[in-house]
């Protein structure tokens, strides 16, 4: 993931850093799918269209500098709206067994 210097208090970069740690395989396995696939679809159609938005939203998580961005779509704890997060999202989609499962769930994600 990029080297994103974090903006907020020195206790919310240090949450938000453990926070964006903990889905960085999921925002790179992401953005790598949708880097992928983007060549092998003709261009400007519909699912080149999609997964060009998709890589888009994605490098836009990744370059994200706000720590309470990280902390209130991160945060593991009690919190039942975590489940909507894309962060939860894109972490629940990159273990999906097939890559057609991963693409599909990767644009509804960062669709929404």
């Amino acid at each position: 993931m990029q080297n994103v210097k974090l903006i907020g208090t020195d206790k919310q970069v240090a949450w938000a850093e453990k926070i964006r740690k903990e889905h960085a395989f999921a925002i790179r396995s992401a953005k790598k799918l949708m880097q992928d696939i983007i060549p092998r679809t003709p261009e400007g159609g519909k699912t080149n269209m999609a997964c060009k938005a998709a890589l888009e939203k994605i490098e836009a998580i990744e370059a994200e500098t706000s720590a309470a961005w990280w902390i209130d779509n991160g945060k593991m704890n009690h919190d039942c709206l975590m489940a909507g997060s894309p962060l939860r999202q894109l972490s629940d989609a990159s273990v999906l067994a097939s890559i057609e499962a991963r693409i599909k769930a990767t644009i509804k994600i960062v669709q929404a």
